[in-house]
């Protein structure tokens, strides 16, 4: 895909391209630690959100916060979007909490706002895009406030709308599943289990589970713990504390599901480095 422009930096990930894509039926499904805005310029695709599809339109935006599942589609054609990964640490701490509001409304499973040029955020993106012709540190400077900047018209906007309803796809039983598992995503869990406390067969849960979320139940549960075990190896756990802390009981099992999701051994992500890492090896984009 043609890359317009793009800012790598150890606590932001931004990506602006145009692609001319056939249309696919499966959604490339992932989480990952970081904050991620979607915007849409151009195009048609389709979203799912733990359950939740979204179809954004030109000019729309679709916010989600770390650890939360999802995937995209392309519906075919030329697609011009534009996404910026983010690790929290890149804002000012007095402005953070503030900054980052927007992404945790309705629980944080996904915040979609159509019309968001109508806040200025296509010149807000703009800016962004510029920044990424910088050289070095003023990229990283100025990337920094554009990112502050275009999170603060996100403020403004989520105080002044209501962020757009998304179509269910989660039945009453996959929404109580998926609620009792991220209650705590590292207590031990197994299908069994589920099946007993939520009077369904194995298979149907699993049925019904993949249907709403596009996998299965134990793959979900796998996915969100390496995601977990980044976030706790940022904030400066060893990978053995991280992986025991995020509910894997075997080393081996975990190193295994590690680099099977990441593609690389846990080692290779370095504290400072494992944003970047993230948005580069998940192809998020």
């Amino acid at each position: 895909m043609p890359e317009l422009s793009a800012i790598r930096t150890d606590q932001l990930f931004f990506h602006y391209s145009v692609d001319d894509t056939e249309e696919s039926s499966e959604y490339d499904l992932h989480c990952h630690p970081t904050y991620e805005l979607f915007y849409l310029i151009s195009g048609s695709v389709s979203y799912l959100v733990e359950g939740r599809q979204y179809h954004p339109v030109p000019g729309s935006v679709l916010l989600m916060r770390p650890g939360v599942f999802h995937g995209r589609r392309h519906e075919g054609g030329t697609y011009e979007r534009g996404a910026v990964h983010f690790s929290p640490l890149l804002l000012e701490e007095a402005n953070r909490n503030r900054l980052l509001a927007p992404f945790h409304d309705q629980g944080g499973n996904g915040c979609y706002y159509t019309d968001a040029d109508a806040c200025g955020f296509s010149s807000l993106f703009e800016a962004l895009s510029v920044c990424a012709g910088f050289p070095e540190p003023e990229r990283v400077l100025c990337s920094r406030y554009a990112v502050e900047t275009l999170l603060a018209s996100l403020v403004h906007m989520s105080k002044s709308r209501r962020s757009d309803v998304s179509s269910p796809t989660v039945s009453g039983v996959v929404n109580d599943v998926l609620w009792y598992l991220n209650e705590d995503i590292a207590k031990p869990v197994t299908l069994d289990a589920l099946s007993a406390k939520f009077f369904i067969s194995k298979h149907h849960l699993n049925k019904v589970f993949r249907a709403a979320t596009g996998t299965t139940v134990m793959e979900y549960v796998i996915r969100k713990r390496v995601m977990l075990t980044q976030q706790l190896m940022q904030e400066g756990r060893t990978s053995t504390e991280a992986a025991e802390k995020a509910g894997f009981g075997d080393y081996s099992n975990f190193y295994r599901a590690y680099r099977r999701i990441t593609g690389h051994a846990p080692s290779a992500d370095k504290v400072v480095h494992d944003t970047v890492n993230v948005a580069g090896q998940l192809s998020l984009l």
